[in-house]
C-alpha cells in the first residue's frame, strides 16, 4: 500500500473508512498530512494478517502527522509489545493516539507495556478507547503515567466494556479519592480482570471505603496489591472489610500504608473470616502486629527459646510483616 499527503483534508471518520478500504486492497492512499482526534473512534484496520497490521500502523502515523516508532519498524510487534520510556506524552500525544489507532483489530498482540509514558489523562483516553475495540490483549501495564482521575475515568469505563484484559497495572498514576470512585465501579462491575496493581498512587481515607465495598462485591480478582498508598483507621478498616467479604482473592499487598491499630485489628477480623487468601503483605503499615500474628495460638512452647509462638492459619502459607516490631508473642513494641 503506497501512502501519499495531500492538501485536501476530510473528517477522520472519512479518513479511517478510506484507510481500511486501501489497507484491505493495497490501493494507494491518500491522507491530510494530519487531522484533528475524534470520540468516534470506530473500528479500523480489520485485516488480520502481519502485513496488513504493520501496513495499517504506518497510515496511522501518517494520519496522525507522527513519525513511526523505530521499534515497531520494520517489523510487526509480536505477541509482547514494550513500550517503556518511550515519552509517547503529552507533547508526543500523537504518538500515543497513532500506536491506538493501529492496535484496534490487532490479533497478534496480547500483552502491551506503557509503562513510563507520561501519557497523563488524554493519551490514558486514548489506549482506553482502543481497549474497548481489541479482542486480544490481555495483559496491560499502564504504570507511571501520571493518569490523574481523568485517566482514571477513562480506564474505568473501558473496564465496564472490555472482557478480555486479565493483568491491569497502574501503579504510580497519581489516583487520589476522586478517581477512587471511578475505579470502584469498575471494580464492582468487572469480574475478568484478575490481576490489579494500583499501588504508588495517593488513595486516601474515602478512597478506603469506596475500594473496600467494591472489593467486597467483586467476583474476579484473584490478586489485588494496593501499598503505597494512605490508608488510615477508617479507610483502612473499611478496606479490611471489603477483604474479609471478598472469597475470591488469593494475595493481597497492603503494605507501606498506615493502618494503625484498627485498620490491623480489622484485618486480622477480616483474615479470621476469609479462608481462601493465601498471601499477605503488610509490612510497615504500623505497628499494631499482634491482631494479625496471633490470629490463631500455640499453646506449645518454643523447643529452643521456650516462649509461646502465634501460628498462621493453614490457609494462609505466606505472611509478611517487616518493619513491624514486635515481641514474640505478637504485641507491638
Amino acid at each position: 500500500m503506497k501512502l501519499v499527503t495531500k492538501k485536501s483534508t476530510f473528517s477522520p471518520c472519512e479518513a479511517r473508512r478510506r484507510l481500511q478500504h486501501c489497507t484491505a486492497t493495497g490501493h494507494t492512499l491518500e491522507l491530510p498530512t494530519s487531522f484533528s482526534g475524534s470520540r468516534d473512534r470506530s473500528s479500523a484496520f480489520r485485516s488480520s494478517s502481519s502485513h496488513r497490521e504493520h501496513s495499517s500502523y504506518l497510515a496511522a502515523c501518517r494520519a496522525c502527522g507522527v513519525c513511526p516508532a523505530s521499534c515497531l519498524l520494520p517489523d510487526p510487534p509480536g505477541p509482547a509489545l514494550l513500550l517503556r520510556h518511550r515519552g509517547m506524552g503529552p507533547f508526543l500525544f500523537q504518538g500515543a493516539k497513532a500506536l491506538a489507532l493501529s492496535l484496534m483489530a490487532n490479533t497478534s498482540v496480547v500483552s502491551l507495556d506503557l509503562g513510563d509514558n507520561w501519557l497523563l489523562g488524554e493519551g490514558a483516553a486514548a489506549i482506553a478507547e482502543m481497549l474497548k475495540e481489541n479482542h486480544s490483549i490481555s495483559a496491560v501495564d499502564l504504570s507511571d503515567n501520571k493518569m490523574g482521575t481523568e485517566g482514571a475515568k477513562a480506564i474505568s469505563a473501558m473496564l465496564l466494556e472490555n472482557t478480555t484484559v486479565v493483568v491491569l497495572q497502574l501503579s504510580g498514576n497519581e489516583f487520589d479519592d476522586h478517581a477512587a470512585k471511578y475505579l470502584a465501579d469498575a471494580i464492582t462491575a468487572n469480574s475478568k480482570v484478575e490481576v490489579l496493581d494500583l499501588s504508588y498512587n495517593k488513595f486516601g481515607e474515602k478512597a478506603g471505603e469506596v475500594l473496600g465495598g467494591a472489593i467486597a462485591e467483586n467476583i474476579g480478582l484473584k490478586e489485588l496489591k494496593i501499598s503505597w498508598n494512605h490508608f488510615h483507621s477508617e479507610g483502612a478498616v473499611a478496606l479490611a472489610k471489603g477483604v474479609g467479604a471478598n472469597v475470591f482473592l488469593k494475595v493481597l499487598d497492603v503494605s507501606y500504608n498506615g493502618f494503625g491499630n484498627s485498620g490491623a485489628a480489622a484485618l486480622g477480623d477480616a483474615l479470621r473470616a476469609n479462608n481462601v487468601l493465601e498471601e499477605l503483605n503488610r509490612s510497615a503499615s504500623g505497628p499494631a502486629a499482634a491482631p494479625l500474628l496471633c490470629l490463631q495460638y500455640s499453646p506449645p512452647s518454643h523447643p529452643v527459646c521456650g516462649d509461646a509462638r502465634p501460628r498462621l492459619p493453614s490457609c494462609l502459607p505466606s505472611l509478611c510483616c517487616s518493619s513491624a516490631p514486635c515481641t514474640p508473642s505478637g504485641e507491638a513494641i
